[in-house]
C-alpha cells in the first residue's frame, strides 16, 4: 500500500481522503471496521436522498424537518473543518493534533470527524424520535430500540477510528462530545425558531403565506 501511495504522488494524483481507508490485509476485523468508519459518508447520501424525495413526493413538514436535520449535520462538518483549521495553525497544539504512529495520514486529527459527525447524527435522531408520540403502535418499543441502535453505531464507528489508526482515544472522545453538544445547541436552535414562527403566526393579520413549517422538538 506505501509503494502504490508513493506511486500516485509521482503521477501528480492523490487519494480521496474522504473516502480513502487503509486496514491491513487479511483482517477480517478491520474490513467491517472499513466498512463501519464509512457510515457518515452514507448519512449524508442519505440525506440527499431524503432531501429529494422530499420534495418530490412528501409532506411539506416532512421536508421542513429533514432540511434542518441536514442542515445541522452540513453545519457541524463545517465547525469541525474550521476547528481543525484553527488548531494547525498553531504549533503549540501540535501534541493535540498529531495522529497515531501507526496513521497513514499526517493531517490535524483533532477532533475526529467521523466521531463528531456520527454523534450529532445520533443524538439530534434520538431527540427527533423521542419528539414523536409514537413510532408504530404495533411496536411500541420501536423508538427505544432505534435509539439505542443509533448509540451503538455511533460507538462502533468511533472505535473504528482508534482501531484503525486513524485518531486516537481522546480525538475521538472530544469529536463525540462536539458532536453531541451541536445536536442539542442546533435543536434549541430549531425550537426558538419555531417558536417564533409560531408566535408570529397567530398575530392578527398575518396572511396564510407567511407560514411556514418547522419541526418543533421538544
Amino acid at each position: 500500500m506505501a509503494s502504490e501511495l508513493q506511486d500516485l504522488v509521482h503521477t501528480g494524483k492523490v487519494p480521496f481522503s474522504l473516502t480513502f481507508v487503509t486496514y491491513e490485509n487479511g483482517n477480517i476485523v478491520g474490513w467491517c471496521m472499513a466498512l463501519v468508519t464509512l457510515t457518515p459518508i452514507f448519512v449524508m447520501v442519505m440525506f440527499a436522498t431524503l432531501l429529494v424525495f422530499g420534495v418530490l413526493f412528501g409532506s411539506k413538514d416532512t421536508s421542513s424537518a429533514t432540511a434542518m436535520f441536514a442542515a445541522g449535520q452540513l453545519l457541524n462538518e463545517v465547525f469541525s473543518v474550521l476547528l481543525k483549521e484553527f488548531i494547525t495553525a498553531y504549533e503549540s497544539l501540535d501534541w493535540l493534533s498529531r495522529r497515531p504512529s501507526g496513521s497513514d495520514k499526517s493531517d490535524c486529527g483533532f477532533p475526529s470527524s467521523h466521531s463528531q459527525s456520527i454523534f450529532f447524527f445520533a443524538t439530534y435522531g434520538a431527540i427527533f424520535l423521542f419528539s414523536q408520540s409514537q413510532c408504530s403502535p404495533l411496536f411500541p418499543q420501536l423508538r427505544e430500540v432505534l435509539c439505542c441502535a443509533l448509540g451503538i453505531l455511533a460507538v462502533l464507528v468511533s472505535t473504528s477510528r482508534v482501531y484503525l489508526e486513524y485518531h486516537t482515544t481522546s480525538q475521538v472522545l472530544a469529536g463525540a462530545i462536539i458532536g453531541a453538544a451541536a445536536a442539542l445547541l442546533w435543536n434549541r436552535v430549531i425550537n426558538q425558531v419555531t417558536n417564533r414562527s409560531r408566535s408570529y403566526r397567530r398575530r392578527p393579520g398575518v396572511s396564510a403565506r407567511a407560514k411556514w413549517p418547522l419541526l418543533s422538538l421538544t
